[in-house]
């Protein structure tokens, strides 16, 4: 190795490299929880949205799991188009249009409006988790992939368990609206 290539690309000592890639699985299952965790949240309060929309169990539990159908329409299209798309960018830019459906959720009143909008989050959901995956096969070695993995599959466990928990103790004490502008 020569100077400039030794500065650029040091030796990473195991104690450097494990704490290096603890710092890089933690983001890793931030980014899973974060991605997720809207998905989960409303499925904890569908009595509370019941009861706020009017309607029959099944047609709320329709609405709510219409987050799926955005998923997977993002998944096809994530696996026809994504080449073009930079991944690192396009994480970033499906959580943060995630935001927005989410944000809109508090304030719709209609249920066919919370469908879409739930369509609206899987689309981004799904579109996130789709290039996370593939930047985590595409940026970490063979032995570093098995970590990364996990981490991302321990945030999606995490996302399923604490953001239900979260989402009813928020709408108890907070409402239904304070509980989506949480999330």
């Amino acid at each position: 190795m020569t100077g400039i290539e030794h500065v650029l690309n040091p030796p990473r000592t195991t104690l450097g490299a494990t704490a290096a890639d603890g710092r890089r699985f933690a983001v890793i299952a931030l980014v899973s929880f974060l991605t997720l965790v809207d998905l989960f949240a409303a499925q904890a309060i569908l009595p509370a949205l019941v009861e706020k929309f009017q309607v029959s169990r099944a047609a709320m539990g329709f609405a709510v799991n219409a987050s799926t159908f955005g998923m997977a329409v993002a998944g096809l299209g994530i696996a026809f188009f994504g080449r073009r798309i930079d991944r690192r960018s396009g994480i970033w830019i499906s959580l943060a249009l995630l935001s927005l459906p989410t944000t809109a959720l508090a304030f719709t009143h209609d249920l066919t409006v919370f469908a879409i909008l739930r369509i609206v989050q899987g689309l981004c959901m799904s579109a996130a988790f789709t290039l996370t995956i593939a930047y985590l096969s595409e940026h970490f070695s063979p032995t570093q992939a098995t970590g990364a993995l996990a981490a991302y599959v321990t945030g999606n466990v995490a996302s399923n368990f604490f953001g239900r928990i979260l989402s009813a103790m928020v709408a108890g004490f907070g409402g239904l609206e304070i509980n989506f502008l949480t999330f």
